[in-house]
């Protein structure tokens, strides 16, 4: 408001309370090695170390658990330091603290960004015949964090994740990458598609050179941000991915990537970028299917909505023909895909300033729509208003009240007063009452 930034005025972080008094004593008597270290004055300075910060705390008994004898001059080290800075260092000391092959299972199991299940980890620690224990003593350590839902999950602290994975040789890292990823396709669409799987397995398989994968999943990912009316996610995780692949390979994936990108720039009005796309994804599906092919009757479709809303309503019309002529061909008649070209054909037409044509279209289109859903659906209810609006371009008000009134009815009776679809014919229906008082 104002150019103010009112968060910066009026919301202040609450950091972790550090346990004091009472509190820090019972903790310190649940901390087993800190709580019974032979050394009173190393005892103590432990304590001091830890600055009565639980997780703090938790890290140094798991040191003093792992190293059995504490480093004294790693106490003095950490004195007066960052309570960040003081627990990431414990947490590399535990961990050099431990064998060869147990810092292994901790930089592979650190190339997962969230949490997993012991499936993942045999995944991606595969070959190693002691993972499974040296997870469970990552727990113990503090090194590693449980958690629980239908199964138990793990993830390296955060602390630690980055650095101990990047010390791993190139080869290992792609190697780590590729097992995320064989794990993310076996769970990212079960119990329904879950994005945040997606999104990783999307930069774990362009780290690795699997760009197909990426390609592949990407186009699911898109079409989910896309109904679910992510557009700003949507757009970056697009061209995130372009990005990173400098040739898209010739299959029906990066058509489909193509054309669902295209669709979100159309969507947010970069029409132009959105006709790059669409271009690219037909000459794929062509290379692939040949002229007569959905998918081609589908980039073509597309085409011609990008080039209507561009302005260029006759390249629009190309477009819609063609790929009617196709979707007849394949489909026949009588088909909703026939119904929606008929339709787009019809707004083109509209577009450049000849609604007896449009007529024409919307009529064929309402026909067949009517034969396949009967007179209550949203598509019958769009063309009605279609129709509507064209008539009341012809100067018959009458005529586009009748239509505009049943649109509106259908709409209210399947989504209420308060759907956008409702509230915009309610507006139109309004408007053309007020003209013909």
């Amino acid at each position: 408001m104002d150019g103010r930034d009112l968060v910066e005025e009026r919301l202040e972080s609450i950091g972790l309370t550090s346990f004091r008094g009472a509190d820090e004593r019972k903790k310190i008597s649940e901390l087993r090695y800190i709580d019974v270290y032979p050394r009173p004055e190393i005892r103590q300075k432990l304590i001091e170390a830890g600055r009565g910060n639980p997780r703090l705390m938790e890290a140094l008994n798991s040191l003093v658990m792992a190293e059995k004898v504490v480093d004294e001059e790693l106490l003095k080290r950490v004195k007066g330091r960052q309570e960040e800075f003081v627990q990431e260092l414990i947490l590399k000391e535990i961990l050099k603290s431990q064998s060869q092959d147990f810092q292994k299972v901790m930089q592979y199991l650190s190339v997962y960004g969230l949490p997993v299940s012991k499936k993942g980890i045999e995944i991606v620690c595969e070959g190693m015949t002691n993972w499974a224990s040296s997870v469970d003593l990552g727990v113990q350590l503090s090194l590693i964090e449980k958690g629980k839902d239908k199964v138990a999950y793990y993830w390296v602290t955060p602390l630690l994740r980055e650095g101990i994975f990047g010390e791993l040789s190139k080869d290992e890292q792609k190697r780590c990458r590729k097992a995320a990823v064989k794990h993310y396709q076996a769970i990212v669409s079960a119990d329904g598609y879950q994005p945040v799987y997606a999104f990783e397995l999307i930069d774990h398989a362009l780290l690795c050179g699997m760009d197909e994968a990426a390609i592949g999943e990407g186009g699911r990912l898109l079409s989910y941000l896309q109904n679910a009316l992510l557009y700003k996610e949507a757009l970056s995780e697009g061209m995130h991915i372009l990005s990173h692949i400098s040739k898209l390979k010739r299959n029906e994936e990066s058509s489909l990537f193509l054309n669902r990108f295209g669709m979100i720039l159309h969507d947010v009005g970069d029409f132009q970028k959105a006709i790059t796309c669409f271009e690219q994804a037909l000459e794929i599906s062509t290379e692939i299917y040949g002229e007569k092919h959905l998918s081609v009757a589908r980039d073509l479709n597309n085409l011609g909505s990008a080039w209507n809303s561009l302005g260029d309503s006759k390249k629009a019309i190309e477009y819609y023909e063609q790929a009617l002529e196709i979707g007849k061909e394949i489909y026949g008649e009588k088909h909703p895909d026939v119904a929606t070209m008929l339709n787009n054909l019809g707004l083109a037409w509209y577009s450049l300033g000849d609604p007896k044509k449009a007529i024409e279209y919307f009529e064929q289109a309402l026909e067949i729509s009517t034969e396949i859903y009967g007179e209550k659906h949203p598509d019958v209810a769009t063309m009605l208003n279609n129709l509507g609006l064209a008539w009341n371009s012809l100067g018959d008000s009458k005529k586009a009240i009748q239509y505009i009134q049943q649109a509106y009815d259908i709409f209210q009776e399947i989504f209420g007063d308060q759907h956008p679809h409702t509230k915009t014919v309610k507006q139109t229906l309004d408007s053309l009452r007020d003209k013909n008082k």
